[in-house]
């Protein structure tokens, strides 16, 4: 009995150590970083439907199978509701784990050319390779309220094009 379980043991641990799913050598090797200049669109749901155009800087890190990534991005939305109004917006988010989660903040300034409101906005969902669906909250710092513009959205970003740099 005992040289049974004995023999279970010896057959289980070098089991595991042929089955790995990485060795030390792979793991080292599997490291990369690269910086993208991406061109991203996107689509929010506010009290409106809102798009996005603009550009990103995206940088990567991976090691092993572990992904993390940061982006700055410079964007404007406009808003398409009852009333035309736009918003230069400036934004940065981090990204990586698994599952992939995205947090990151904005600032976004609307205005109809007659009033503004200045926002902020903290986001928190999920993102990889430059893609983002995220909730967000606005916090209005100062200005008049647009009815367009509710304090809870739902936004989805994603590149169009992105070239290395």
């Amino acid at each position: 009995m005992l040289r049974s379980l004995f023999l279970l043991f010896w057959v289980s641990f070098i089991s595991i150590d042929i089955l790995s799913a990485q060795t030390e050598r792979e793991q080292a090797a599997a490291y990369s970083a690269s910086k993208n200049f991406n061109l991203i669109s996107g689509y929010s749901y506010s009290s409106s439907h809102i798009v996005e155009l603009g550009m990103s800087i995206r940088k990567s890190k991976t090691s092993g199978y572990h992904l993390f990534e940061s982006n700055l991005a410079f964007s404007g939305e406009v808003v398409l509701g009852n009333e035309f109004i736009i918003g230069p917006k400036i934004s940065g988010w981090i990204a990586g784990g698994s599952p992939p989660v995205a947090m990151g903040f904005s600032i976004i300034n609307y205005t109809n050319f007659n009033q503004n409101e200045f926002s902020l906005r903290p986001e928190i969902g999920l993102g990889i390779f430059g893609l983002k669906a995220v909730y967000g909250y606005n916090i209005k710092v100062f200005g008049a309220g647009f009815d367009e513009i509710s304090k809870s959205s739902f936004s989805f970003i994603f590149p169009i094009y992105s070239t290395k740099r």
